[in-house]
């Protein structure tokens, strides 16, 4: 799908009660963009998940009070990583020091032996390398 302007964009954000924040790494559906909801809390997200009917201020709807980043933070004081394992969906969180600071479902795709190779330099890459 074709990048939307920065003016739609803007439009569709605030059509669902969110103010865009920042775009400026924006290029297609899966671009981090930052978003706000009418009550101040900050979201980093991407149009795709956005756009889902189900999507709500994960902070407002009292799910959680996590921050989650778009990126594996860089280490800080003691990390423990937990992988909850499977070779094409897996569940990944991050403990620095004792607090959650990362946590994903990430999807591998191809045959076992691709998805193994994945997945272990996704761990290299950017599990052990931060």
């Amino acid at each position: 799908m074709a990048k939307i302007s920065h003016e739609n964009l803007i439009k569709e954000i605030n059509a669902k009660g969110f103010v865009l924040i920042n775009d400026a790494d924006y290029k297609n559906m899966q671009s981090p963009i930052t978003i706000q909801c009418l009550k101040g809390h900050t979201i980093d997200t991407n149009l795709e998940t956005f756009r889902k009917a189900s999507f709500v201020c994960p902070i407002c709807d009292g799910a959680t009070d996590f921050h989650k980043p778009l990126n594996v933070p860089a280490k800080e004081g003691f990390r423990i990583v937990a992988f909850d394992q499977a070779t094409e969906k897996m569940g990944i969180s991050i403990y620095d020091g004792g607090q959650l600071v990362y946590c994903d479902l990430i999807t591998f795709s191809g045959d076992v032996t691709t998805r193994l190779c994945k997945i272990r330099s996704f761990i290299e890459d950017t599990v052990i390398a931060r």
